[in-house]
């Protein structure tokens, strides 16, 4: 391993600087905002619909609604007075405000909440109770 470093010059500590510099500035990128739902035209939209959020530059992660914070789904439907917490680059994140609504400081953070996440498998009804060396599968 030493003869590659040496033949190719290759200076560890200086890779993974070079590494750490550009992984932490593409995730410098991305920035959060929480924002109230004011405008009365996205009332009964689509998430998926909605101005600002159909681009796919900004994501709707977390939707407070009354006393329940949930993860939103393409058509869940806004409402105004919804809480909404939004992810993405600074720019589209400001463009999407000025569409919703007002930014607000509330925290909507997902501890101290009652969430429950569950992991499933889905599987064709033959692979049931079966081993994986049953079912003769095709290396790729």
């Amino acid at each position: 391993m030493w003869l590659i470093r040496l033949f190719f010059h290759i200076n560890v500590d200086q890779e993974a600087q070079a590494f750490d510099a550009q992984s932490s500035q593409s995730r410098n990128g991305l920035t959060t905002m929480n924002v109230a739902l004011q405008n009365v035209n996205l009332s009964g939209l689509a998430v998926n619909k909605a101005p600002g959020l159909s681009s796919g530059q900004v994501i709707c992660s977390r939707i407070h609604r009354g006393d329940t914070l949930s993860v939103p789904r393409p058509l869940t439907t806004l409402q105004v007075g919804d809480l909404r917490h939004l992810v993405g680059a600074p720019d589209a994140l400001r463009s999407a405000q000025l569409v919703i609504g007002e930014e607000v400081e509330t925290s909507l953070s997902t501890h101290d909440i009652d969430m429950r996440i569950e992991r499933t498998a889905v599987a064709p009804v033959k692979a049931i109770g079966k081993r994986i060396s049953d079912l003769a599968l095709a290396c790729r």
